[in-house]
């Protein structure tokens, strides 16, 4: 479990750096864009993955790892496209497609590890798509105006 946190400070750090030095100390934005959505996306998820566990009267054990994982693949999708965005939609309309964008992206990566089963979509895999709707959304937000929109 350890190794796993270290691995994934060290991509996120990474990540970082390769933000800061492909755009320069002009693009502050896209490297608080890069952070937030790295950062504090998987942390949301995890947030709201501890309190469905605890809802559900179970402690929360491995589940909250994989929503972090999950999550971090969710957030690396869609943290690009709402930087896209962010050129030319403003944050109140950028907000709602980042949420669906990445309920669009939880939902396909559920559907296709459910095909792979041979199952079919649970409410509580419903209630995944719904969460990370919401932290993208959240990210979305946090992320702030892009540099066209400030000045």
């Amino acid at each position: 479990m350890p190794v796993i946190s270290i691995l994934i400070v060290v991509l996120i750090t990474f990540a970082l750096l390769m933000t800061y030095t492909t755009f320069g100390p002009q693009r502050v934005g896209a490297v608080r864009r890069t952070l937030v959505f790295s950062v504090l996306g998987p942390a949301l998820c995890v947030a709201s993955a501890v309190l469905i566990e605890l809802a559900a009267g179970r402690v929360p054990e491995e589940g909250v790892v994989y929503a972090f994982l999950f999550s971090l693949i969710v957030s690396i999708i869609t943290g690009p496209i709402d930087g896209y965005l962010a050129h030319f939609i403003p944050l109140q309309l950028r907000a709602p497609l980042s949420a669906i964008v990445g309920a669009a992206t939880v939902w396909f990566l559920l559907f296709s590890l459910t095909r792979l089963t041979r199952q079919y979509m649970t409410a509580g895999e419903w209630t995944l798509v719904l969460s990370g709707a919401l932290c993208m959304g959240v990210c979305s937000l946090l992320s702030g105006p892009s540099r066209d929109e400030a000045s």
